[in-house]
């Protein structure tokens, strides 16, 4: 009996080690969870340089390397540049001396008062030379935007301006002011160049975007006329413009129009595609813009290109010479980040059947004669690295990283897979840890948020991989309502937030659990938002399978999310249409909250909530508090009270994760010690 009380009790002490997500993990979270190190990348025409957007502990820099010289060197620091908030907002090579940086600096007045805003205007820095051992920051002090870098050109760029009247100007860099020099009485503001000699294209109204091909020819514009009106029209070749298509002409008739077969798509071109007469466009009728088509408007032909997996995007990464779409500017908490993709993320496997690609490769910025390029690479374990690569020779040499810390460090596994349930297939995708001295690991399901319109990506998620790096098999679910795979699998998420979803994640979880690297005793579920409500209600509906919940930024009461203040005329009608009306069905958005469930509760929950969600607002954490005293059932707490539904800072979110995997790691141990005795 001695024996096996001390063979019970060395179990117990490993087991309990295996579950101790900090002292399990290789990596610390704030290697996880860091801004990232390297932004963009970019080469000049004649392949001598690269200008490069970069992170430090001090803020945001643009530096300047040599292709053949590893050393880098600073040409603008934002900290010592401005006092205020800055960020670069994008990086161009004008010629082989002068890169442009959009400079976006934010303002802020009284807390709560409308004079808070942001400054933007164009930075050109002349790189160091023979006459010129440092850097030259000039500014164009005009208002407006860059519209064509003209990179094969020496010494000249379109800038374009709006008002009730429009044009596009041909500037000099050279002609530019430094930055910071006060205008005198006889100095001419940005070299007197805006003027009509340098005027390339001109119209009547606002343009809202000049669209030009890859020879700099101002071919289309978009623009609002003193009526209202949107208008998209070709440039004529007698200077004026050919009517394409008008938005807002008749805006009652709009209103009512039904044959169209979407006729709440407000689809209008943001920039012009790599082929004939084609544009690529937003859908601005959607909650948030995540959904990019390729429009031919001599044909009508319209195409679904990309959708981003969870974030707005504000604008578009276009290839240098082709136009090719490579990326997208995505808002995600607070800030705007570069998400490179790839707009065919299938190839053709055995039995002509498709799978989708794991590795992301793709050409951002390349010379003049095209024989050296920048390339942007990512996998499923490997966050996104930069590389220099010679065309001829296949050449790679590594530039820099997102995450260099990370860099060949996750030695991890994913598996892709599809469970039918109720007619439709749902795709999964399951990443294991290192199994080196494991047979088996635990399971955290982790529901995206949501849920319609979203959906998780095959490439690298850092929560995913953190998880990973603490011992747990981590369970990511393409349910339906996601998007990013087809129009069918995300119109079949309307309506069912607390039915068919949470089915979903249910039958993916049971097909999962029976892998013989899963310990099926041990599955916990961690979510956020919708994914917090949906690991709520599941800790509730399936004890049997969940040990634990994590809910961070959760639903608990479908009612007061549906009715929140927030919200805009547009979002209302947009959750009427995909989740549900609290008018006619109150009684129904009871049932599946988990407020009014608290009393089924058999598992411990830890509820995460940040104090300024404005999104969920924090009383759903309050109310769910309540109740769960009120039926004695256990849980955890914590309030982050500087924090609204996104999460500000890179360091907040991983001290989150590191709460949760606490949280986890203990539960677990305490059901194996119950089962033990």
């Amino acid at each position: 009996m001695g024996f096996i009380r001390y063979a019970l009790f060395f179990s117990l002490v490993f087991l309990l080690i295996t579950f101790s997500g900090s002292s399990q993990g290789v990596i610390a979270s704030d290697k996880f969870f860091v801004e990232q190190n390297m932004t963009a990348v970019t080469i000049s025409p004649n392949g001598k340089y690269l200008a490069m957007i970069s992170n430090d502990e001090n803020g945001q820099n643009l530096n300047l390397q040599k292709t053949d010289n590893s050393a880098s060197q600073v040409l603008l620091n934002l900290s010592e540049f401005t006092s205020d908030k800055a960020s670069i907002g994008g990086i161009a090579w004008l010629d082989n001396e002068n890169v442009s940086a959009q400079f976006i600096e934010i303002k802020k007045g009284v807390e709560n008062l409308l004079d808070t805003k942001s400054v933007r205007f164009l930075l050109v820095v002349q790189i160091p030379g023979k006459e010129n051992k440092l850097p030259i920051i000039k500014s164009v002090r005009t208002k407006g935007s860059l519209v064509d870098p003209l990179i094969d050109k020496d010494d000249e760029f379109l800038f374009a301006k709006s008002g009730i009247y429009s044009q596009v100007y041909r500037i000099k860099p050279s002609e530019l002011l430094p930055h910071k020099k006060r205008l005198g009485r006889l100095t001419k503001k940005d070299g007197g160049q805006f003027k009509k000699k340098n005027e390339v294209a001109s119209i009547e109204g606002y343009a809202v975007r000049w669209f030009l091909d890859s020879k700099g020819v101002v071919k289309a514009v978009l623009s609002f006329s003193s009526e209202g009106e949107l208008t998209f029209g070709s440039m004529s070749e007698g200077g004026g413009v050919d009517v394409i298509h008008k938005w807002f002409e008749d805006k009652d008739k709009e209103e009512n129009d039904d044959e169209s077969d979407n006729p709440k798509k407000l689809i209008l071109p943001v920039a012009l595609a790599n082929e004939t007469n084609t544009f690529y466009c937003l859908d601005f009728a959607e909650d948030e813009e995540r959904s990019i088509y390729k429009v031919n408007y001599e044909t009508g032909e319209e195409k679904l290109v990309y959708e981003s997996n969870s974030h707005q995007i504000v604008n578009l990464i276009l290839a240098e010479r082709t136009n090719e779409l490579v990326g997208v500017k995505v808002l995600t908490n607070g800030q705007v980040q570069n998400v490179f993709i790839n707009t065919d993320p299938t190839v053709l496997g055995r039995n002509n059947q498709t799978k989708r690609k794991s590795h992301l490769d793709v050409r951002i910025s390349e010379t003049q004669d095209r024989r050296t390029a920048v390339y942007y690479s990512e996998t499923f374990n490997q966050p996104g690295q930069f590389h220099l690569v010679d065309i001829d020779t296949s050449k790679k040499v590594h530039i820099g990283s997102l995450f260099p810390f990370l860099d060949r460090k996750l030695n991890t596994e994913q598996i892709e897979g599809r469970v039918l349930v109720e007619g439709i297939e749902i795709p999964y995708i399951l990443n294991i840890p290192d199994m080196q001295g494991r047979k088996e690991v635990p399971l955290v399901v982790y529901p995206h948020g949501g849920p319609i319109g979203v959906f998780d990506s095959h490439y690298f998620d850092a929560t995913s991989q953190y998880m990973n790096d603490n011992g747990f098999a981590v369970l990511r679910i393409n349910y339906r309502g996601s998007s990013g795979y087809t129009i069918a699998l995300k119109n079949a998420g309307k309506r069912q937030w607390g039915n068919l979803i949470l089915k979903d994640i249910i039958e993916s979880t049971k097909a999962v659990l029976e892998r013989p690297e899963i310990n099926a005793d041990k599955a916990c579920i961690l979510g956020m938002s919708y994914g917090g409500y949906a690991a709520t209600m599941l800790a509730i509906n399936a004890p049997e399978i969940f040990k634990c919940a994590v809910s961070i930024a959760g639903v608990s009461d479908v009612n007061l999310y549906l009715n929140s203040p927030y919200r805009s005329e547009k979002q209302d009608e947009w959750m009427k249409e995909n989740i549900g009306d609290t008018v006619g069905e109150y009684a129904l958005n009871k049932k599946i909250s988990p407020l009014y469930n608290v009393q089924r509760l058999e598992r411990p929950i830890l509820i995460i909530h940040g104090a300024q969600d404005r999104v969920v607002d924090v009383e759903h954490a309050f109310r769910l508090r309540l109740m769960l005293e009120k039926f004695d059932k256990p849980f955890e707490w914590k309030i982050f009270e500087e924090q609204g539904h996104s999460i500000d800072t890179a360091t907040v979110y991983g001290e989150m994760l590191n709460t949760a995997v606490s949280f986890i790691s203990r539960q677990l141990a305490e059901d194996i010690q119950v089962s033990q005795k």
